[in-house]
């Protein structure tokens, strides 16, 4: 029996290394465009985005763990069926139970380490990952700018109509601040030059513009100087990247520190379902490697489950209908519709149903 195991093993173990690049790759390639485009556009070394590929890696690799498993049952099993394996293992008096515990077990086993790790190293990654991102930022403020939206720098709103980066030129701006009194500034310009100073932050040349002042006397009118050329430093060295350290979104909190939030929110009568949200979400994707388990290996196991087409197939449809159902849950939890233990947990105990029914049935040979 314990060949047989190792077996399985053996063979699931390599549909699953080969899922889990497939589905990390693809589920990375957005991010991976974008740290191209920051090493061949905007000059950032390859180390500094190396870091960056690895600190998103481990949030990556929590949601392709589960799909893996999946792909990778079906894909193993698949395989057995192909070659009439299955039928000579039962044929042998091994029973359909003794096939599906080896995989069951495993399945159990990454569905905790899945909880760890998306509660430990998960949270440390992305908090990293802000940091060093801000870091960049900060150092090189020129990263942030983007035609045609509000950036904010600070204490300052930025939008541009166009910008040639090459060139370090932009056309049509107009910034949004307010003044040391708290009396807001607008400043227009119809072209102008940037440039990072590493000491100082963003330094603006702007050309053929205008400030648009609020009156200090009477706030019902307002003041407007015209410029040919006007200097502007956003100082962004003082703050970079101090606040950023300290501070932590939903993601970048571990377990207990999402507790400790929400008790503070509950105790002060605040809205907390957004958290609740988020912390029940740190168990329920990893254990939806055994709720997949459960649906892969019947559906692995039927005598006409024999190409690999249609393990991606089922593959494809279970993640799509596992994560409609996420997501609607997780929509109803943050809203107040279904309490959030209940509404995350939903994919789960939906299809984990499914998966317990599918599987008695492949036990007692009705399926």
């Amino acid at each position: 029996m314990r060949v047989l195991t190792r077996y399985i093993l053996r063979e699931s173990l390599a549909s699953f290394i080969m899922a889990m690049l497939l589905f990390t790759f693809i589920l990375l390639m957005d991010r991976i465009f974008d740290l191209v485009s920051m090493v061949i556009n905007k000059g950032v070394g390859m180390t500094i985005v190396g870091k960056l590929l690895s600190y998103t890696l481990p949030f990556t690799f929590t949601l392709s763990l589960p799909m893996a498993t999946l792909l990778a049952i079906l894909l193993a099993l698949g395989r057995f069926n192909q070659d009439n394996e299955i039928t000579a293992i039962k044929a042998s008096g091994v029973s359909t139970l003794r096939i599906m515990t080896p995989l069951l077990v495993t399945c159990v086993l990454l569905s905790l380490f899945g909880i760890y790790f998306n509660d430990r190293i998960v949270p440390a990654a992305n908090h990293k990952f802000k940091n060093l991102y801000t870091e960049i930022i900060y150092r090189t403020p020129v990263l942030k700018l983007e035609e045609r939206t509000f950036i904010e720098l600070k204490d300052t709103r930025l939008y541009f109509e166009s910008i040639d980066k090459n060139a370090s030129t932009f056309k049509g701006m107009i910034i949004y601040k307010n003044e040391k009194d708290g009396l807001p500034l607008m400043i227009t310009a119809e072209d102008g030059s940037f440039r990072s100073d590493q000491k100082q932050g963003l330094v603006l040349e702007l050309h053929n513009g205008a400030r648009h002042m609020v009156d200090k006397n009477d706030f019902y009118k307002y003041n407007r100087v015209f410029f040919d050329t006007y200097a502007m430093l956003i100082n962004l060295a003082q703050d970079a990247p101090k606040d950023a350290v300290h501070y932590k979104s939903l993601r970048e909190m571990n377990k207990q520190e999402l507790g400790a939030e929400i008790q503070r929110l509950k105790n002060s009568h605040i809205n907390h379902n957004s958290l609740l949200v988020e912390y029940h979400l740190r168990n329920v994707i990893p254990f939806a490697c055994l709720t997949f388990a459960l649906i892969a290996i019947p559906l692995g196991l039927r005598p006409k489950q024999t190409t690999k087409g249609l393990g991606f197939g089922l593959s494809l449809i279970l993640i799509i209908l596992y994560y409609t159902i996420l997501i609607t849950g997780i929509t109803a939890g943050e809203r107040g519709i279904i309490k959030p233990i209940i509404s995350v947990w939903l994919p789960n105990l939906v299809m984990g149903a499914a998966g317990i029914l599918f599987s008695i049935k492949a036990i007692r040979g009705k399926i």
